[in-house]
């Protein structure tokens, strides 16, 4: 059960007005089309490292990614094709996975542009941190963030600090986590409890495919969780610079090859989602 909510819905929504302060200026919830404050321009010559983690769960999140690309790369070299249903078994999950993003994280959870049924929200939520996404309580107030701060800054991830490299992955492991603001009350238990479940799901997503024989334990696990983290990362990477756009200012733009890699869902068409955040389209 999917509900298609107007702007005016969503700003109504689970008590937004009274959690946020300047809704349509100040949140990061983005519910409404209108503009969002911008914050500073980003200071010449300063850039963050693109490689080396900061905190003690940023170099564990570099080891959970370094781990997915040595395996992904290993299967590859011995099983370049697994055979049509393996092949199609981890394509079918990755599109699930990445439109349980889509809908329930993004458009659902993060821009309340849309209104699940409980159930469904949680079966979307499994099938998401399944494919490799970080725990709602974190993807959720990152996005608002970036929806406030978008290329500048404060951004946590713009190309424009680090270039493509830092923007695609290194911001993954780098940035600090969003202030407090953008994450409701209401929100916070719903959260943790899918928290707790961040290593569990991870080590799933990762063995999966193990009873199944050794390519289907390669391409159900680690090869489908890199194409699924690229095809995102494509997203806050390539889909953030747009040519001539004035420093500090939004420089989303719409990528059509993207579509490609993501199953045409529709996040390729990034400048169209900063232009009216709260449509659900």
């Amino acid at each position: 059960q999917i509900k298609i909510m107007t702007d005016l819905d969503a700003v109504s929504a689970v008590g937004i007005r009274e959690d946020y302060a300047e809704l349509e200026n100040q949140t990061g919830a983005a519910l409404t089309s209108h503009p969002v404050k911008r914050g500073r321009a980003p200071i010449p010559g300063r850039v963050r490292h693109s490689l080396i983690p900061t905190t003690r769960s940023g170099y564990l999140i570099a080891f959970w990614l370094a781990l997915i690309h040595v395996l992904a790369a290993i299967g590859l070299a011995l099983f370049p094709w697994p055979g049509w249903r393996i092949f199609l078994a981890a394509a079918t999950l990755s599109f699930l996975g990445g439109a349980a993003v889509s809908v329930c994280f993004h458009r659902a959870l993060a821009h309340r542009s849309v209104t699940l049924h409980p159930v469904m929200l949680q079966i979307f939520t499994l099938f998401a941190m399944s494919n490799g996404s970080s725990a709602p309580g974190a993807w959720i107030p990152t996005h608002r963030y970036h929806h406030a701060t978008t290329d500048t800054h404060d951004d946590p991830s713009s190309p424009v600090w680090g270039g493509l490299l830092w923007a695609h992955l290194g911001w993954i492991y780098q940035a600090p986590p969003p202030p407090a603001k953008y994450l409701l009350e209401s929100e916070r238990k719903y959260f943790q409890f899918w928290s707790r479940l961040q290593i569990p799901l991870l080590a799933f997503a990762l063995f999966m495919g193990a009873p199944f024989g050794w390519a289907a334990f390669f391409w159900l696990g680690s090869i489908r969780l890199v194409f699924s983290l690229h095809a995102t990362a494509l997203v806050n990477s390539v889909c953030h610079t747009r040519p001539g756009a004035p420093a500090g200012t939004d420089a989303s733009r719409n990528v059509a090859w993207v579509a490609l890699m993501q199953f045409a869902i529709g996040e390729s068409w990034h400048q169209n989602h900063h232009a009216l955040p709260g449509c659900a389209q």
